[in-house]
């Protein structure tokens, strides 16, 4: 892993964080958090979170 994806994937960690967080305290919508969620997955394309998403979800 180079340190230009490792960037990536450490922002998109952070961001969706704090997207979750803002979730929990119903300061946004599901619908919101899903719509921003799809766009990260579209800016930062997070390997290791994808698949830690898929494995988590077991």
């Amino acid at each position: 892993m180079n340190n230009t994806i490792f960037q990536a994937e450490l922002t998109y960690q952070v961001t969706m964080s704090y997207a979750q967080k803002l979730l929990s305290k119903q300061v946004i919508t599901a619908d919101a958090y899903r719509d921003f969620l799809q766009k990260m997955q579209e800016m930062y394309y997070p390997l290791l979170s994808q698949y830690m998403d898929e494995t988590l979800d077991k």
